[in-house]
C-alpha cells in the first residue's frame, strides 16, 4: 500500500527548501520551519545552546516584541510551539487560512532579525536551567536518557543531553549566540513546509516576499558523518533515585534513522514488548507477575541509534530473573519460526497508526520534513507504509541478530533511594 499525498517542492535562490502540500478539508494552514541543527552540532563546553536557542527564538525580533510571537498567533486563533532534537530544531504554527501572511512574516522576521540581547539571553538561561531541574535533575527516572547517551553514544556528538549542562548554559555569551544564529539559522540550512488550505500561487508569492531576500550570513560547516562505536561499557550502572518502583534498562546499539533497518526493529519491538499481547508483556506482567510494564524504545538518529528495553519491576531482587527471561524470549524469537499471523497483526497496527498519524496538517508537515531530512525526499511519506508491508520474518530475525544476539549491552538498574 502507498499513500498519494501530492506536494510541490522547490528551492529559493538563497537555498531555502520549500515544500507545499494542499489540504482543503478545513480552513487552516500549518507552517513548519525545520532547521538542520541540533545538539550534535554543539561545540565542547557549549552543550545546550541548540535548545537554548529554541527559547531565544520566542524573545522577539526587529518587528515583534518579546513574547509577541505567541500573542500574534494566539490572537489570530492559532497555536505555535517548537522542539529541539539531537539532529534538528523545529518550529511550527497552525492558524486559520486567512492568517498565512502573518505566519510567514513572523517566521521570516525571527530568522532574519532575532533580538539577541544580554537581557533576553540571561532570562532564557534561567528558564532553561529551571526546566532542566524540573524535568531531569529532580524528576523520577529523569537522568535515564542522560546516562544512556553518556554510555551508548560515548565519544560522539550524541553523547550530551539535548538540554545541555548547567555550567555550559551559564557560560553562553551574546557574541556566541549571535554566531550560532548566523551560522545555523539561515535559509540554506532550513526547510519551510506549508500544509493546509491555501492557494498555491498566492503562497509562492508570499514566501518569496518574506524569505526571498534573506541572505545566508555564514554557512555552517558540514558536520562530518560519524559512526556510533560498539558499546564499551558493559558494566551495570546502579542509580538510586526518588522512585517507588525499581526499573531495569538494557541498552543496545541500533541502526540510524533512515537506514531502512528501523522497520524490522520496530516489528521485533512490537512482537516482544510494545503491547499487552506481546511476548514479554504476557510473560513478565501476566504469567510471572514480576513487572508492572515492559517496552522497547528505539531512539534512532541520523548517524546511529540505541534500542533500550525498559522494565518496571515490583522488587529489585528480581533484576537477574527478569533479565534472564528477556534474553530467553529474544533468543526464542530469533531461533524459531515467527508465525505469519503475528507479523500480519503488527502490519495491521502499523498501517492504521501511520494513516491515523497523518490526519492533521501539523503531522503531515512534520512527516514531510522528516522524510526529506532522513530519507532524502519528502515523497517517502507516501512510501513508508509500503516499507512496513514488505517486512518478513527473515527481516525481523536479521534485526534481532544485528542488534541483540551476542551483542554488548549497557545495563542500568534504577532503585528506590534508601531512607
Amino acid at each position: 500500500m502507498t499513500l498519494d499525498l501530492d506536494f510541490r517542492q522547490y528551492t529559493l535562490n538563497n537555498g531555502l527548501n520549500v515544500i507545499l502540500q494542499q489540504n482543503k478539508k478545513n480552513p487552516l494552514i500549518n507552517l513548519t520551519l525545520g532547521y538542520k541543527v541540533g545538539s550534535k552540532n554543539e561545540k565542547s563546553g557549549k552543550k545546550g545552546i541548540a535548545h537554548l536557542f529554541e527559547h531565544m527564538m520566542f524573545q522577539g525580533s526587529e518587528n515583534v516584541d518579546r513574547s509577541g510571537h505567541f500573542k500574534y498567533v494566539q490572537n489570530a486563533g492559532g497555536l505555535c510551539n517548537a522542539f529541539t532534537m539531537q539532529d534538528l530544531t523545529i518550529y511550527y504554527e497552525t492558524l486559520p487560512s486567512s492568517q498565512l501572511e502573518t505566519a510567514l512574516w513572523l517566521e521570516s522576521d525571527r530568522m532574519n532579525t532575532l533580538n539577541i540581547s544580554e537581557e533576553n539571553l540571561s532570562n532564557q538561561k534561567s528558564v532553561v536551567i529551571e526546566e532542566k531541574k524540573q524535568r531531569y535533575d529532580n524528576s523520577p527516572y529523569g537522568t535515564v536518557n542522560l546516562n544512556i547517551y553518556k554510555n551508548v553514544f560515548a565519544d560522539t556528538p550524541y553523547e550530551s543531553p539535548v538540554i545541555g549542562y548547567e555550567n555550559d548554559i551559564k557560560s553562553f555569551s551574546v557574541s556566541e549566540a549571535v554566531e550560532f544564529h548566523n551560522k545555523y539559522y539561515s535559509p540554506s540550512n532550513s526547510v519551510l513546509i506549508l500544509t493546509g488550505d491555501f492557494e498555491e500561487n498566492t503562497a509562492i508569492g508570499l514566501i518569496e516576499k518574506y524569505f526571498g531576500n534573506i541572505g545566508n550570513k555564514n554557512l555552517p560547516d558540514d558536520l562530518k558523518k560519524f559512526e556510533i562505536p560498539e558499546i564499551k561499557n558493559t558494566n551495570t550502572l546502579f542509580v538510586e533515585d526518588k522512585i517507588t518502583l525499581p526499573a531495569m534498562y538494557l541498552c543496545y546499539k541500533a541502526p540510524a534513522y533512515g537506514s531502512r533497518e528501523e522497520f524490522p526493529l520496530e516489528f521485533a519491538a512490537s512482537i516482544l514488548a510494545n503491547n499487552k499481547s506481546s511476548r514479554l508483556y504476557k510473560k513478565l506482567v501476566y504469567e510471572k507477575n514480576l513487572a508492572k510494564s515492559v517496552f522497547i524504545a528505539p531512539l534512532l538518529l541520523k548517524f546511529g541509534g540505541v534500542a533500550y528495553i525498559k522494565t518496571l519491576l515490583y522488587k529489585e531482587s528480581d533484576f537477574s530473573e527478569v533479565e534472564k527471561i528477556i534474553n530467553e524470549e529474544i533468543y526464542n524469537l530469533y531461533e524459531k519460526e515467527i508465525p505469519e499471523e503475528e507479523i500480519q497483526k503488527i502490519k495491521n497496527e502499523v498501517e492504521f497508526a501511520d494513516v491515523q498519524s497523518l490526519t492533521s496538517i501539523k503531522a503531515i508537515s512534520l512527516n514531510l520534513f522528516l522524510s526529506d531530512y532522513y530519507y532524502g525526499s519528502p515523497d517517502f511519506i507516501n512510501k513508508k507504509i509500503d516499507s512496513y508491508m514488505k517486512i518478513t520474518g527473515k527481516d525481523i530475525k536479521k534485526s534481532l541478530g544485528d542488534i541483540f544476539i551476542n551483542k554488548n549491552c549497557f545495563k542500568m538498574y534504577y532503585i528506590p533511594e534508601k531512607k
